[in-house]
């Protein structure tokens, strides 16, 4: 995830490794994982208060400038999409989302569900800032289903008197709705990040499982490298640091929101770099998202990969998440807006920020990433009106026009 105004001078200082491990040791609480079998699970306080916000004040919001086909938060701030994935015979996409501003002050996850990744039905708040780990932010990260269940890894942030510390953690949902929080939380927490690596910009965990073991991906920094680093497990609660996955100089100061798709005989590596040096026609947003192919290296806990390429050219579209459709493809669905931008409809006092891409089709042909729209979205196109004709001044042609086939 990444975050509004850097202070790139600060983040460069020495990091506050000691400190870090003291906050550790003050987090690490004591807890068991699930026994197998569904589990209730209520509310927190704090999901029960931004969904009451929500449910108040989501009919005061201006819809002017909202999409009909584009997912944008019910009430507030939206950014990153997180935890994307088909769960229980429906699409889940969770969303970084602040339902009490329209900047990103203490942002959570919210939730929307979807039969055909086109038209969505929004479920409020997922999780939300309530721990010491997460006190100043439940960010960004990624979704995965084990024996029945499904599991959210997202980064916890907290900013006090000074220390910053971003920490991974973990929560699970019999119903892929009510959330409830590992007691043993953060998982990933200092004491696992090797010397050297910054634990202030850590963050934006990716899970998947190769073989009987789950992997993770996390992006970071050191000293005048960005880099993602891999931990693996055998339960998702116990983890153990495995190697540097990917690190390179001149790439952006820190990575974020890494993901790995296997596709067909190749690897894909997906990251959002902070900074990436501007090229020609290129790179030209401050935070960009690239991507690589290669291979991932199970033995070694590395990835080789080829140069870096620009995913979007376009200057509004980041932090993307994939998810796996078949052996060949994967979906990708990203952010719309970019920070450092002005938001018009904060300004305007709509009541709303963010907007989330279309998803698209993702294949590697020819060892290049290729992007197509979703299928689903042809069920959406009117009847199509074909005018052979020499435009001269201005026409009305008969069944022509523009907009949207539908409104929410």
């Amino acid at each position: 995830m990444a975050k509004i105004g850097y202070d790139r001078g600060r983040r460069r200082r020495a990091r506050r490794v000691c400190t870090a491990f003291v906050l550790c040791a003050l987090f690490a609480l004591c807890g068991c994982a699930p026994k197998g079998g569904t589990v209730k699970y209520t509310e927190s306080e704090a999901v029960k208060e931004a969904n009451a916000y929500i449910s108040a004040h989501k009919a005061e919001v201006n819809d002017l400038y909202r999409g009909n086909y584009h997912l944008n938060p019910e009430v507030g701030w939206m950014n990153d999409p997180n935890g994307f994935i088909y769960f229980k015979g429906q699409y889940h996409l969770f969303y970084q989302n602040d339902p009490f501003h329209t900047e990103n002050i203490l942002a959570g996850w919210s939730h929307a569900v979807s039969d055909d990744l086109v038209t969505w039905k929004q479920l409020g708040a997922a999780i939300r800032p309530d721990h010491d780990y997460d006190a100043d932010g439940c960010w960004s990260g990624s979704a995965i289903e084990k024996d029945g269940r499904l599991y959210i890894l997202y980064t916890g942030h907290y900013m006090r008197n000074g220390v910053r510390l971003e920490t991974q953690n973990l929560a699970w949902s019999d119903d892929g709705i009510v959330f409830h929080k590992y007691e043993g939380n953060p998982v990933i927490g200092p004491d696992l990040v090797p010397e050297g690596t910054s634990t202030e910009d850590f963050r934006d965990p990716y899970v998947w499982k190769h073989g009987d073991t789950y992997y993770l991906l996390a992006g970071t920094m050191e000293t005048g490298y960005a880099k993602v680093l891999l931990f693996k497990s055998k339960d998702l609660f116990h983890w153990e640091y495995a190697n540097t996955f990917l690190r390179r100089a001149g790439a952006g100061f820190c990575w974020e929101c890494p993901n790995l798709i296997p596709l067909g005989d190749t690897d894909l590596f997906v990251v959002s770099p902070v900074d990436y040096p501007h090229a020609e026609h290129a790179f030209h947003n401050y935070n960009s998202t690239v991507y690589a192919l290669g291979e991932v290296l199970y033995g070694s806990g590395k990835m080789s990969a080829g140069a870096f390429r620009e995913v979007d050219y376009g200057i509004d579209f980041y932090a993307p998440q994939l998810m796996k459709r078949s052996e060949k493809e994967a979906l990708m669905i990203g952010w719309l807006n970019m920070w450092g931008r002005s938001y018009p409809t904060s300004e305007l006092g709509h009541g709303w920020v963010g907007t989330i891409s279309l998803p698209r089709i993702v294949t590697v042909e020819n060892g290049v990433m290729h992007q197509r729209p979703i299928e689903a979205l042809e069920n959406y196109f009117g009847e199509p009106v074909k005018v052979r004709d020499t435009l001269r001044g201005s026409k009305n042609y008969e069944n022509f026009r523009g907009g949207a086939s539908f409104s929410r």
